[in-house]
């Protein structure tokens, strides 16, 4: 019994080609001619219908699921330009996929949630290993998707969700996420990995807090109104942020980041959960908007990027990963980064090194895939979380 699998990436503009390129290599990586199963993710300078349908026809109409990317990552490559994409052919007979999709997750994340888990329950085994989860970045509240999903699946609830939130190239306007030859907006595309395997996993964020602890005052679902009886856009400009950074809300967000106390239960992981305002600050009245449900009374800190504590939850993702890994070869790596530790952040050279040091103790030669996300997916102890300037590395042995 084995599990084979071969990546592939392409840079061509035309959408055709890319796709057809990258699932060609992605097969012959792998060394067999049909695959039992896809992952993909493009940057959206393409038309997305064009390739993932590309990709479907070089692959004999294998089941495919993925989403739109701010850049995808290849091996020891990475590639956060406008045209890229990635694919990674899988062919088993120790693990199977079953995929789907759902869509209006902005309006009825929970009900979203409560037809992903409809449709798990006639394929969910007592070999099934990880569910796979691509959610619109622009749309998620991940708390009420993860509640829909669990609070119907309770036959299962160890069952550990894996993945990222798909991007749109920092334009914040459309993301895509894929199901076959579907491509969606506001949607969650999903896949159930079952079988004969090892699944392990790590998660790591690079954010400190800046400044001294806040509350929570007054909250909606997944928006912050208040913070110490104040609009959220006042505390940051009055205390937080210079003139420049409120002429360029982009970069802001981009480096400015809010902490939440973790609870204890999760004190492997860190002190601090990271959110980001992916959801924007409205100026009118000052909220900001994250991608998980915000409590009253809940303690919170302003955080900023540090580049040292990257390098070590990097290093403590990893030797989290290997500990919980058995003595079997590696078969396969899923690497999924926060857009905000990408190209905006650090260098093409010190993302490369950064990720040749994941790979370096996993196996160079690893078939590896991943994204750059609007948000992590992945568990911390016996919980699924949602994570923000993170990383979510998962092998397959």
């Amino acid at each position: 019994m084995t599990i084979q699998s071969g990546v592939g990436i392409s840079h061509h503009r035309n959408p055709q080609v890319a796709g057809e390129e990258a699932a060609r290599d992605a097969l012959a990586a792998g060394g067999f001619a049909k695959a039992d199963f896809i992952f993909a993710f493009a940057t959206v300078g393409y038309n997305q219908q064009t390739v993932i349908r590309a990709i479907r026809t070089a692959t004999g109409g294998a089941p495919l699921t993925g989403c739109s990317a701010e850049g995808v990552i290849v091996g020891g490559e990475i590639d956060e330009s406008n045209f890229s994409v990635a694919v990674m052919a899988i062919k088993s007979d120790r693990i199977r996929f079953v995929n789907g999709i759902e869509t209006h997750l902005k309006q009825e994340p929970w009900t979203t949630g409560q037809r992903i888990a409809t449709a798990l329950k006639n394929c969910l085994a007592d070999d099934s290993l990880g569910l796979f989860l691509f959610p619109d970045g622009l749309s998620i509240n991940f708390d009420k998707l993860r509640a829909g999903i669990s609070e119907n699946l309770q036959s299962h609830p160890g069952l550990p969700f894996f993945g990222g939130a798909a991007g749109d190239n920092w334009k914040f306007k459309q993301t895509y996420q894929y199901h076959d030859d579907e491509v969606v907006s506001d949607g969650v595309a999903w896949a159930l990995m079952s079988g004969v395997a090892t699944l392990s996993w790590g998660v790591g964020h690079g954010c400190v807090p800046i400044g001294v602890e806040h509350r929570v005052t007054k909250a909606q679902g997944n928006t912050i109104l208040e913070i110490d009886d104040r609009p959220v856009l006042n505390v940051l400009k009055s205390e937080y942020l210079t003139p420049q950074d409120i002429e360029d809300w982009t970069k802001t967000f981009q480096t400015f980041t809010l902490g939440f106390k973790a609870p204890q239960r999760m004190e492997e992981y860190d002190q601090f959960i990271i959110r980001t305002m992916v959801g924007g600050i409205d100026e009118v009245n000052g909220s900001a908007t994250l991608a998980t449900e915000v409590g009253e009374g809940e303690s919170i800190w302003v955080a900023r990027r540090d580049f040292e504590k990257m390098k070590n939850g990097n290093r403590q993702t990893l030797e989290h990963l290997l500990h919980n890994s058995s003595s079997e070869p590696f078969a396969m790596a899923f690497h999924f980064e926060c857009v905000g530790r990408g190209k905006v952040y650090v260098p093409d050279r010190v993302k490369t090194e950064l990720n040749d040091i994941l790979r370096q103790e996993i196996g160079m030669d690893v078939p590896w895939i991943g994204f750059y996300t609007y948000g992590e997916i992945g568990p911390v102890g016996r919980e699924n979380h949602f994570h923000n300037e993170s990383m979510v590395l998962i092998t397959v042995q």
